[in-house]
C-alpha cells in the first residue's frame, strides 16, 4: 500500500498540471498493447492518458496503467482493507486517484463499505452527498455515459457489470474450472476465444 501510494503522488501531481492548470507538459505517443484498444496513448512522465475524443472532455486518472477501471478497481479494494482511514496520510492519494479516476468499481465499493460499515451520521452524509452528485449532474452527458448510465439496471442486470462479452461466457467457465486444463491452464490468448472484448478477472485465470 505505501509503495502503491508514493508512486501515485507525482501521477496526480502531473494529471492535475496538464488537465487542471492546462500547462502543456511535453509528452510522446504510446502504441496500447492491447490490440482491442482503439487508440492510442499520451505518455507524460509518472502518466499515461488515453489519447481519445472522451478524454478531452472529461479526463480520467489512469496513473501507470492502461485504463482508469484499473486504479479505481485497485484504489477501492485497498481503501477497503484499510477501513478507509483517510486519518493515515498514507491512504489520502489513494482515495484522490480513485475520484480522479471515475472508475464505477472505486464508487460503488466506497459506497457499499459506507452504507455497511461506517456509523450512522457517515452514512446519512454518504447518501446526501451521493443523491445531491446526481441531481447537481444528471444532466451531463458526460459523466452520464461514464459513470451515472452504469448504475442502470438492465435485463435484470446493472448495466456496469459489463466484464464479460459474450452470454455463455460464464458456463463455459464453470466447464473450463471442472476439468483438467484447470491446473495449467489453456494459454495467453486463449481467452479471446471465449471472450472476445471482455475484461472479467476470469479471462486471466
Amino acid at each position: 500500500i505505501f509503495i502503491y501510494s508514493i508512486t501515485l503522488i507525482p501521477s496526480i501531481f502531473i494529471f492535475l498540471l496538464v488537465y487542471l492548470s492546462g500547462l502543456n507538459i511535453p509528452h510522446s505517443i504510446l502504441e496500447p498493447v492491447n490490440q482491442l484498444k482503439s487508440s492510442n496513448y499520451l505518455q507524460y512522465p509518472f502518466l499515461v492518458q488515453e489519447n481519445s475524443f472522451f478524454n478531452a472532455f472529461l479526463p480520467r486518472f489512469c496513473g501507470y496503467y492502461d485504463e482508469p477501471g484499473v486504479i479505481g478497481t485497485i484504489s477501492g479494494i485497498l481503501l477497503m482493507c484499510t477501513g478507509f482511514n483517510l486519518k493515515k496520510k498514507i491512504n489520502i492519494p489513494i482515495f484522490i486517484a480513485g475520484i480522479l479516476s471515475f472508475s464505477f468499481a472505486f464508487y460503488v465499493i466506497s459506497v457499499v463499505y459506507g452504507i455497511i460499515f461506517l456509523k450512522f451520521k457517515y452514512k446519512i452524509l454518504i447518501a446526501v452527498f451521493t443523491i445531491g452528485i446526481l441531481v447537481f449532474f444528471s444532466d451531463n452527458e458526460l459523466l452520464d455515459s461514464y459513470v451515472f448510465s452504469r448504475f442502470e439496471i438492465e435485463d435484470g442486470k446493472l448495466a456496469g457489470d459489463n466484464r464479460v462479452s459474450d452470454e455463455n461466457f460464464e458456463y463455459k467457465f464453470d466447464q473450463f474450472c471442472r476439468s483438467n486444463d484447470f491446473y495449467l491452464g489453456l494459454g495467453q490468448t486463449e481467452s479471446l476465444n471465449f471472450n472476445y472484448g471482455g475484461a472479467s478477472y476470469k479471462d486471466l485465470i
